[in-house]
This record gives structure tokens, C-alpha cells and sequence, in this order.
């Protein structure tokens, strides 16, 4: 009955541990692909008035190009990991529902790292990217606007920078809360569930001994019985 139970239990956690990477999977790639194409439309439709006494700087139209390839490659990576996983996590899932199917045989523990990977890239680092992506269009788009020399487009874009910077450390702050959350809230659940084990081996334990008292008085006394038969 406890063996069954323990069965059970990890059977249980392993389907919860399936259904959460399915779901991270889920969310990259739809967050990946709806960034990674703002970006490329960004890039697309941002257009300049090109003044000669007022020039957009190279080096901004250069940060522009390496943040939006750089956008563009980190989702398009993060959407590549979730494409090519989710298919058999679907599968699993969707077998699960028609007949008893072994959870073991799901490879995200095998593949945690991709997936983990894929998160990081398409919900941290790719979010991060795509606000940096929108300081940078402010820039490029006001640079020109307005006499003398640009100078009101330029304050907008300043404005636009300066509202950046809180946003951007309440985007770590954030970043870094959850995880520490998420990291002491999985230890927690890890040290409950190794307790419940440690409580199912003792019941198990204790139980040991009454069996096999039980057992051995069930067996036939065969040296009083070959004594009776002499």
C-alpha cells in the first residue's frame, strides 16, 4: 500500500513538473515570436529625414543594428528550443488523457536545460532587449525633429531615456525577486516532498518486522513433522 502510494505521489509530481515545462514552452514561443517580429518591423518602418546640418550619428544607427540583430537572434533562438520540445511534451500530454501512459518517458528532464534556456532567453533577456530596442527607436526617430538642430526631438528622446532607467531597475528588480522566490519556494516543496518520503520509510519499516513475525508463524514446523513420520 505505501509502495503504491509513493508511486503514485512521484507519478503525480512528475505530470505537474511536465505540465510546467509545457507551459514555459508555450509562453516563449508565443513571447518570442511576437517580439522578434515588432523588432523586425521597428527596423522596417523607422525612417529618417536626413538633414544635412543635423545627421543621425553612425555610431546610434550602429547600436541600433547590433541591439535589433541581437533581439532578433535571442528569440529566434528561444522560439527554435520551444519548436523543437513542445511537439513531444503535446504528445505525452495529449496521450495521457486517452490511457495510462508512463511519465517517465518524457524527455523534459533530459532536455530542463534547453527549456530553462529558452525562458531565460525569451522572457529576460529577449524583454530587456526589446526595451532597449524602444529607447533606441525614440532616438532615431526624434533626432531630426524640430529647429534649431533637432533639439526638441532630442529632449523627447532624453525624456524617453530618463523614464527608461526606472522602468529598467524595476524590470531587475523584479527579474531577481522571482527568482529568488521561485528557487526558495521549489526548496521548500523539494524538503516537504523528501519529508513525506522519509515518513512513508519508517511506516514501512515498522511494518517489516509484524510481517515477518506473521510469516514465519505460517510455516509448517517440518522437524516436528519428519519426528511424527520416524
Amino acid at each position: 500500500m505505501c509502495a503504491t502510494t509513493i508511486n503514485i505521489n512521484q507519478n503525480v509530481i512528475t505530470w505537474k513538473r511536465i505540465q510546467l515545462k509545457r507551459s514555459k514552452l508555450k509562453a516563449s514561443a508565443k513571447t518570442s515570436s511576437m517580439l522578434a517580429g515588432f523588432a523586425i518591423v521597428a527596423m522596417v518602418e523607422v525612417s529618417f529625414q536626413n538633414e544635412p546640418d543635423n545627421p543621425v550619428p553612425p555610431y546610434l544607427l550602429m547600436i541600433f543594428s547590433v541591439n535589433t540583430i541581437l533581439l532578433v537572434s535571442v528569440h529566434m533562438l528561444a522560439l527554435m528550443i520551444s519548436i523543437c520540445i513542445l511537439p513531444s511534451l503535446e504528445e505525452i500530454c495529449q496521450a495521457n488523457q486517452f490511457g495510462k501512459i508512463d511519465p517517465t518517458s518524457s524527455p523534459h528532464d533530459e532536455l530542463n536545460i534547453f527549456i530553462e534556456l529558452s525562458w531565460i532567453l525569451s522572457n529576460v533577456l529577449g524583454l530587456l532587449l526589446f526595451l532597449i530596442e524602444c529607447v533606441i527607436c525614440c532616438w532615431l526617430k526624434f533626432w531630426e525633429n524640430g529647429s534649431p538642430r533637432g533639439e526638441p526631438g532630442k529632449r523627447v528622446a532624453l525624456s524617453a531615456t530618463i523614464l527608461f532607467i526606472p522602468i529598467l531597475i524595476t524590470f531587475i528588480y523584479f527579474a531577481n525577486h522571482f527568482y529568488h522566490s521561485l528557487v526558495k519556494y521549489n526548496f521548500e516543496r523539494s524538503a516537504l516532498q523528501l519529508k513525506e518520503v522519509e515518513n512513508i520509510a519508517l511506516d514501512l519499516r515498522s511494518g517489516f518486522p509484524h510481517d515477518i513475525a506473521r510469516s514465519t508463524s505460517l510455516q509448517p514446523n517440518f522437524a516436528h513433522s519428519t519426528v511424527i513420520i520416524i
